[in-house]
């Protein structure tokens, strides 16, 4: 792959783990981290009726260089659509020194 095809596209999330003060609940912050380049490979997206009420699923995959750091507990946003996913999946490519995400919709 060539590495013009690279955009800054995705943004990274990190989860932080946090103790809400006044209820002693746990939370998640989602800490905004950086752009990364990436491609968009392959972007999927579904509806079905069940019992009269629509439901949508989008899925995308992305290439990225694999000295990112990338868990699947994290989130990526789209720059392009503005789009939030959660990594579901990360399969590394070594040959071409890249990493494939999956991901899907989140709806917060």
């Amino acid at each position: 792959m060539k590495a013009g095809n690279l955009k800054p596209l995705l943004r990274v999330y990190r989860p932080v783990h946090t103790t809400d003060p006044g209820t002693g609940a746990d939370r998640t912050v989602w800490e905004r981290g950086r752009v990364i380049l990436a491609e968009r490979v392959r972007h999927t997206s579904t509806a079905r009726v069940e019992n009269r009420e629509l439901f949508t699923d989008y899925r995308a995959e992305y290439r990225l260089r694999i000295q990112h750091r990338l868990t699947d507990t994290m989130r990526v946003e789209d720059t392009a659509t503005g789009t939030l996913y959660a990594i579901v999946g990360i399969f590394p490519d070594p040959a071409n020194g890249m990493l494939r995400i999956s991901c899907e919709r989140v709806n917060d």
